[in-house]
């Protein structure tokens, strides 16, 4: 079987040679998920683990987004290197702006890599433990009748 065609570089490529805005939305909202949808399992995990190059524009986020929210729905896990930037990005701006960034995840789901500049989440966790076995216990210190 042919592998349908579906690179991402194809699209940055696109955006930075200036395609229009409706065209960029189409094309990513419309093909990009069809043409991953019609791809085998085996072609789907090859499409995720191609990195494109960043055109520098706030398309690089909705493209992200827009791969991960498609690969979740296809049982794909996202690139690790996709939320260990998110978390990376969250961090800094957090310690920049003076604010609590938060994030919920299960311990198995925090990248082993894909971090870069030193950065190492471990320094950023508040590990939280809910237990009812105490009357100080609960959700965050909320009882459950």
């Amino acid at each position: 079987m042919e592998e349908p065609f579906l690179d991402l570089t194809t699209y940055t490529d696109g955006i930075t040679a200036g395609w229009k805005t409706g065209d960029v939305y189409r094309l990513i909202i419309r093909e990009a998920p069809r043409l991953f949808h019609a791809s085998n399992r085996e072609q789907q995990r090859r499409i995720l683990r191609r990195r494109p190059p960043l055109t520098g524009t706030p398309w690089d986020a909705f493209l992200a987004a827009t791969v991960e929210h498609v690969a979740v729905l296809h049982g794909h896990r996202p690139p690790e290197r996709q939320v260990a930037k998110a978390l990376r990005i969250g961090a800094q701006r957090a310690d920049a702006a003076g604010f609590q960034y938060i994030v919920t995840m299960n311990s198995d789901s925090v990248p082993a890599e894909g971090f870069t500049d030193g950065f190492d989440v471990r320094d950023h966790f508040v590990e939280t433990r809910l237990t009812d076995a105490t009357e100080t216990g609960g959700l965050f210190g909320i009882r459950f009748n």
